[in-house]
């Protein structure tokens, strides 16, 4: 009865594994082998059909996956292609402000540029006047004006350095001593830089003295004025020139 049993499941086993390999195993059993050893043998076979199926099934996940892999590598080199632009996504959303950056090196200066146009000529402003006709006048050591006719005017719209300019033919009668000479500012009661001018000579001499003197804005008359040096005497002037003008201070 046992036997009857074993025969019939080593029958099924047989069938079992002969049906999933495609492959008919025949099993028999040694000469005078105890039933029992048979029966081992029959499970142990068993247990082989197990581990077959177990590694048909894991060749069948790996040939799954291979398949997977193919696919996805199609896919990666489809989006790499340069030709092929996709269309682009939505804008994201603006990103904080970053950090400033620390300051850069200071650049090499540039180029000179070219010098640009000379300007026009600053108004200077002036008045000269000229007597040619000859005059004379006994003074003593008082300081009087040459030609009270003979002066020059200027009117100032700003602190100017005034230049005055004098020239003339002179004589001193007796000559022996000098003739001073003087420019003499009206409004201020005072003589401009540098002082009298001394002059001696015993036939008529040309002679040419400058003066000069820095005048706040205003209005200012000019004249020029002799002195004998020594006792009384006839002083001679002709052909006398006299010019002014006022360089506006730029400081």
């Amino acid at each position: 009865m046992v036997m009857n049993r074993k025969s019939a499941t080593l029958t099924t086993i047989v069938l079992i594994t002969t049906f999933l390999t495609g492959t008919v195993i025949g099993v028999r059993a040694p000469e005078d082998s105890p039933i029992d050893e048979l029966w081992d043998a029959l499970f142990g076979i068993q247990d082989d059909v197990e581990d077959l199926q177990d590694q048909i099934d894991l060749q069948s996940q790996i040939d799954e996956l291979e398949a997977e892999v193919i696919e996805l590598q199609a896919q990666i080199g489809f989006l790499s292609d340069p030709w092929i632009e996709g269309r682009p996504g939505p804008q994201g959303e603006q990103g904080p402000q970053g950090e400033q950056g620390p300051i850069g090196p200071q650049g090499e200066p540039g180029p000179q540029g070219e010098p640009g146009p000379e300007g026009p000529m600053g108004i200077v402003l002036h008045d000269s006047s000229y007597k040619s006709d000859l005059v004379s006048e006994t003074v003593n050591s008082i300081w009087l004006n040459i030609d009270d006719n003979h002066n020059v005017t200027l009117t100032l719209d700003e602190t100017s350095q005034v230049i005055i300019v004098y020239t003339m033919d002179y004589q001193t009668v007796p000559s022996e001593n000098g003739l001073g000479v003087r420019a003499w500012i009206d409004e201020l009661s005072t003589w401009a830089h540098p002082g009298p001018y001394s002059f001696q000579a015993t036939y008529a001499t040309s002679s040419a003295c400058h003066f000069y003197m820095d005048l706040p804005s205003g209005t200012y008359t000019i004249h020029m004025q002799w002195c004998s040096f020594g006792p009384e005497k006839e002083l001679r002037a002709s052909n006398r020139a006299l010019t002014a003008f006022a360089i506006p201070n730029t400081t």
